[in-house]
């Protein structure tokens, strides 16, 4: 996820990385960044990006943060959006309210949602309603975690591999930074069409992680 300079982007992506993930509300309330998403969306989409904008998952009132997303949708004409659902989000049927309320007015519109592995969400609701499932796989931060783990995870609990797109570790842990080859074979190997950097500005300091990385 990022909000970094859009010709910084553009350099970086070199034509490959053509969707941006774009930090924009914290539960129902705008996140550090919100003052200028409006502009910067702009930009990006100008440059050919896809722009996805994305919430930090309170769980405090799942409806009112759905309800919060579909207006940020509105407002800043984003082109697709990613609930970060973490903890927050585990049972009470928490995760099946956002995706209901959210599908109610938008029953086509791209939404992923990010958690961390294994979390006990509304996995069936979440597949009936099409979201697109993103796993959080940080291996510097949990030694055992791999994309061989989220993708097995996945689509034991349902859903469709077309569906999945692990969201990775782009940053060090303790000086040193999961390699992106691997992240890249294992990718191609299981099938997966896609994964997403967390984050891109985090891996700046590396110039060939990003061309590296493509699936």
């Amino acid at each position: 996820m990022d909000h970094m300079p859009a010709d910084w982007l553009v350099s970086y992506a070199n034509g490959q990385y053509p969707l941006v993930v774009v930090p924009t509300l914290s539960g129902t309330g705008p996140g550090d960044t919100v003052g200028t998403v409006g502009a910067y969306t702009q930009q990006l989409q100008g440059y050919g990006f896809k722009v996805c904008g994305s919430q930090w998952g309170v769980g405090e009132d799942p409806v009112g943060e759905a309800e919060a997303a579909l207006g940020a949708i509105n407002t800043y004409g984003f082109d697709g959006w990613v609930m970060n659902g973490e903890k927050a989000y585990e049972g009470g049927g928490k995760s099946a309210a956002y995706a209901m309320r959210f599908r109610e007015s938008r029953p086509h519109f791209p939404l992923g949602w990010t958690p961390e592995i294994r979390l006990n969400l509304d996995h069936s609701v979440l597949q009936r309603k099409g979201v697109f499932y993103m796993p959080q796989v940080y291996p510097g931060e949990i030694s055992w975690l791999s994309l061989d783990y989220a993708v097995q995870w996945a689509l034991e609990f349902g859903y469709k591999l077309e569906n999945v797109g692990p969201l990775v570790q782009a940053y060090e842990t303790n000086g040193v930074r999961p390699p992106a080859t691997v992240y890249r074979d294992d990718a191609r190997r299981l099938g997966l069409g896609q994964l997403t950097l967390y984050t891109g500005n985090q891996c700046l300091d590396a110039p060939n992680f990003w061309p590296s990385l493509v699936v």
